[in-house]
């Protein structure tokens, strides 16, 4: 890994970013593992992740300003409806967080940028979480997550 490429936490969203994200998506996984509709596409995704203020998304920049990693974890409670059909042994936690999305560039330095976002996902995670009143709460509050 370069010495110059830094993790950044995504706090809001754009055009350049969401087609970036896409991007890096479709270098990272074969065609046939990447599952979107003309009803939902793929910058609907990201779109989605990046608007909620209780998810966690992280991304990896190269020195040349590329983004060369993403990780977004959601809340398990948000997703263990869906989860559970395929997952029977899986509890739901309020405080457990779920890796919803992770992919970082095939390149040679890819497993030290794993290491690097997943370092810095697991400080998020473990950093007690305040959502403002009126970002998906209708009254501040903060809590606590942890990795299952």
């Amino acid at each position: 890994m370069h010495h110059t490429d830094s993790v950044h936490r995504v706090r809001k969203k754009s055009p350049r970013l969401i087609r970036e994200l896409s991007e890096l998506e479709s270098l990272c996984f074969p065609e046939n593992l990447i599952f979107y509709t003309e009803e939902f596409t793929v910058e609907d995704y990201y779109a989605d992740i990046l608007d909620d203020p209780e998810n966690i998304n992280l991304m990896i920049t190269s020195s040349q300003g590329n983004i060369v990693g993403f990780v977004c974890g959601t809340p398990l409670s948000q997703v263990y409806d869906d989860l559970k059909q395929w997952d029977h042994e899986l509890l739901n936690s309020d405080s457990a967080i779920y890796v919803d999305s992770i992919h970082v560039l095939p390149d040679r330095d890819k497993p030290f940028r794993i290491i690097q976002l997943l370092s810095e996902f697991i400080m998020e995670v473990l950093e007690p979480r305040c959502i403002p009143e009126g970002a998906g709460a209708s009254v501040g509050s903060c809590r606590k997550f942890c990795l299952l």
